[in-house]
């Protein structure tokens, strides 16, 4: 594994809403000050971080879905938070606490 590819990997986030978990990354810094001056809302930050999702039935993205296992699909996810506003600002949220947690992290090390 690149370096590069090491960086990327410590960013990775697993945000568990219910019986869901969704796989994906927290923002960089530079990424934030984007979505801070595009004045995102949880939706279009969840749309660009969340990249894989466990335990997604049929029945969890629609009422007469059934019990059947989904994958991931950046369509699907898109369509099923742009309707469920919980677990948007779920996400949202964590990818803000990773952003903190690493920015507390990198303080902390410069005190060092």
């Amino acid at each position: 594994m690149s370096l590069v590819e090491r960086m990327k990997a410590s960013r990775k986030v697993e945000v568990t809403v219910g019986e869901i978990t969704f796989t994906g990354r927290r923002p960089t810094l530079e990424e934030f000050g984007k979505l801070y001056n595009e004045n995102a809302n949880s939706y279009e930050i969840a749309s660009r971080f969340i990249t894989n999702w466990e335990g997604v039935k049929e029945s969890h993205l629609f009422s007469s879905g059934s019990d059947e296992s989904v994958p991931f699909s950046g369509d699907v996810f898109r369509e099923y938070i742009s309707d469920s506003p919980e677990v948007a600002e779920k996400i949202r949220d964590s990818l803000v606490q990773a952003l903190n947690t690493y920015l507390e992290t990198k303080e902390s090390l410069k005190k060092n």
